[in-house]
Formats: structure tokens, C-alpha cells, sequence
């Protein structure tokens, strides 16, 4: 935003930068105030020896998205512990799931059955948690002083700025500007940081007008599904067991509605096909993606460790094999998949992408050359019903299972 708005405005001095900077933002509720920072605190040595180590589950990650807010409730009246996380910022917040895997478990349909997108009504409280097991002292030290040359920068400065009576306030400014810099160690020990000044702060209450509840309510409609989210954040206030519980509930129900319904345990060293995604191809794409089998065979790791092999996400280490050729399918020789370096690929995969297990060959040992082939019983459980909605069996074969 602010790039496009500089490309158009005369910018050459700090005061053009603000002013391009309060132009970016002239739309936003609140005003915008740019303070100047000369001192650089080590707030990351001053608060880690304080960190609650437990504090987790509140973060982006690849299974979450994260949450929104933090509050720091000094008067304790929505936490015990003064710190409380909220996934959404309005209590009651009104969503729609677009598909089966946004709904709690509880609530899905049959994975067989089309799905129809339904309103949500999440029930979001706040979450008490801890940050700091202890309380630091004093300060946070200085960081040492940036190595920074405004010598250099008013030269620039003189060297790009013609010399002459209408450029000559914007010369100051620069000489002010530089002035204000703290340009050695005992100037950079007695900079503070700038003050608040009483400046505009975000309302408490967040927005005025019609509350999400209000709107939630105005807009329910028959079909609407009421939902609470489940409490994740994990601290020494709370150890997120209704995070992992819906976490594993989803995974499960995923796996399940995907044609995964194996839970037993897993045997170390034994055979599985393990269900992959591929990146969409491009509208172009004349069939030059490579192969997209659904299912890609595995070897399983010799030993386990003390993995649970029941739980979804749990992460299992595999060796994967390729169809031969690369374009092949389930029913044709199927070989070690080597990397530049001519060495197998290896990874951990999780429990829950495992579609298949107890696969069988044709022979116990390679064959000659190399590859393997799946018995008559292996390629008939692929293209069993409920596994070949995952497998595509008949799409990447070259007939029934023989």
C-alpha cells in the first residue's frame, strides 16, 4: 500500500515519508502516530528465563489458524490468571462451513452424501492461560549500539540534493533529522524510548455500532449450527486436553470419510499405501504433471520408537517406491523412488494419511530387476468399493484385479 502511494508523491526528506504514511492510512478509524525509535532493548533475553514452558496452542500453524486475541485482564474479571486468549475477537461469531472438514465432528454429514454448505454460530469465550511463570526485574537491557553511519548519510544526503535556495529546507530537515540520532555509545546509552503522550488508543470495547452478536442473530437462519470452540491454548493454567480431543476427533473422522478406516496398531517394517495430494495443474497442462496416482506405496520404518501407530497424527517414517514408469498404475512394477543423488526417499508421514496397509507381492524378495508387483489380494482390496473412492483403482490400472 504504501509502495503504490510513494509512487506517486515526491518523497525526499522523513517528513515526506510521514506524510506518505498518514496519507497510506487515511481511511483507518484511528489516527496514526509516527514515533521515533533510537533505542533497541533485548526484550527477548529480559522475558525468556520468565516464559511459561508449557504456553502452546494459540500460534499459526499447518492445523490451526491461529488466534486473535490476547487480553491482559489486570482486574481478573474474565481470567484468574490475568491473561486470557480468544480465537475470534467477537463473542458469538458467525461463519459458514463450505465443506464436511469445517464442521465439528458431531455435526457432519455422511462423507457419501453432497454436501450443502451450513451456517455456524461459534460460542467463543475467553481462555484462561499463563505467559510468565515468573515476574522479571528492573529493565530490559540495551541491545548494542547499530553499527550506523550518519556521517555518511548526511554526505548522501548533500550529494543528492542540489545545493540551492528551494531545496534548502529540505536540507535542514535531514540536518535536524541526523541531529536527533544518537550517533556514539554515550548518546545511545541515555536514549529512552518515546513516550505514549496520551495519543488515541484502540477503544476497549472494540467497534461501536451493531455487535456480531446482533448481526449473527438478524441473519440465523433454520439450518444454523451452534458450536463452541474448544479451549487449545496449553499453559500451567490448562493443559488443552479439549484441543487434542477435537484435533483427534477431526483427524480421524478425515481418515474415516477418505476410505481410512484402519486404527490397529501398525507392524514396523511391513508394506502400506500412503494417500497423496498433488498441486493443481495449470489450465495449460497437456499432461506433463507427472504421475497422480492417489495412492503411492511405502515401506515402514524397521523400527517405530515409542511412536503411537493409533493415533492420526502421529508421524510414521517411510522409504516410498514410484510406479514404473513414471506414469504407471497399481497392477505394473513398482520401484524404489530415488532422489538426484540416486538415493531412496525417505520422510515421516502421518498415521492418518496411511490408507492401506498389510500389502502383499507377487514374491517375498525383488524381483530381478529391482521392482516389485502386488498379489491378486492386495489389488483387489484397492479396488474394493469404499477404497477405490480413495484409490481410483479402475483409473490407474489396466483392468479388474488378476
Amino acid at each position: 500500500m504504501l509502495e503504490k502511494i510513494m509512487h506517486n508523491m515526491d518523497v525526499v526528506t522523513p517528513s515526506d515519508i510521514e506524510r506518505a504514511i498518514q496519507r497510506t492510512f487515511k481511511d483507518y478509524r484511528l489516527p496514526i502516530v509516527i514515533l521515533e525509535v533510537d533505542a533497541t532493548y533485548d526484550y527477548i533475553g529480559y522475558y525468556e528465563p520468565h516464559i511459561d514452558k508449557k504456553l502452546s496452542g494459540f500460534g499459526y500453524s499447518d492445523r490451526t489458524d491461529g488466534y486473535h486475541v490476547l487480553k491482559f485482564d489486570t482486574a481478573k474479571q474474565v481470567s484468574p490468571t490475568g491473561i486470557a486468549f480468544k480465537k475470534y475477537q467477537q463473542d458469538n461469531f458467525y461463519d459458514v462451513a463450505l465443506c464436511r472438514e469445517h464442521l465439528p465432528v458431531a455435526d457432519r454429514p455422511p462423507a457419501e452424501e453432497r454436501f450443502v454448505p451450513r451456517p455456524m454460530l461459534i460460542e467463543n469465550g475467553w481462555e484462561p492461560a499463563t505467559i510468565l511463570s515468573t515476574a522479571p526485574t528492573g529493565v530490559p537491557p540495551r541491545l548494542a549500539r547499530p553499527e550506523f553511519d550518519y556521517d555518511k548519510v548526511h554526505a548522501d544526503v548533500k550529494a543528492l540534493i542540489p545545493m540551492n535556495e528551494h531545496f534548502e529546507s529540505r536540507l535542514a530537515q535531514w540536518r535536524d533529522f541526523i541531529a536527533r540520532r544518537p550517533n556514539d555509545d554515550a548518546s545511545y546509552a541515555a536514549v529512552e524510548l518515546p513516550q505514549w503522550m496520551g495519543h488515541t488508543r484502540r477503544p476497549a470495547n472494540g467497534a461501536q455500532g451493531t455487535s456480531a452478536a446482533e448481526i449473527a442473530r438478524s441473519t440465523v437462519l433454520a439450518s444454523t449450527i451452534a458450536v463452541r470452540q474448544p479451549r487449545t491454548v496449553v499453559s500451567a493454567a490448562y493443559n488443552g486436553a479439549e484441543g487434542n480431543a477435537d484435533r483427534a476427533a477431526r483427524a480421524a473422522d478425515d481418515a474415516e470419510a477418505a476410505g481410512i478406516v484402519e486404527t490397529e496398531p501398525l507392524e514396523a517394517g511391513t508394506w502400506a499405501f500412503v494417500k497423496v495430494k498433488y498441486p493443481e495443474p495449470s489450465p495449460n497442462d497437456t499432461g506433463s504433471a507427472g504421475c497422480r496416482i492417489p495412492l503411492i506405496l511405502v515401506q515402514l520404518a524397521a523400527d517405530f520408537g515409542d511412536v503411537d501407530t493409533t493415533l492420526a497424527e502421529s508421524k510414521i517414517k517411510v522409504s516410498w517406491w514410484e510406479p514404473a514408469p513414471a506414469h504407471g498404475r497399481y497392477d505394473g512394477d513398482w520401484r524404489r523412488w530415488r532422489n538426484a543423488q540416486r538415493q531412496q526417499h525417505e520422510s515421516e508421514e502421518e498415521r492418518g494419511s496411511i490408507a492401506l496397509t498389510d500389502v502383499k507381492f507377487t514374491r517375498e524378495a525383488e524381483l530381478a530387476s529391482g521392482v516389485r508387483r502386488l498379489n491378486k489380494k492386495t489389488k483387489e482390496r484397492l479396488a474394493e468399493t469404499n477404497m477405490a473412492r480413495v484409490s481410483l483403482y479402475s483409473q490407474y490400472s489396466s483392468g479388474p484385479p488378476s
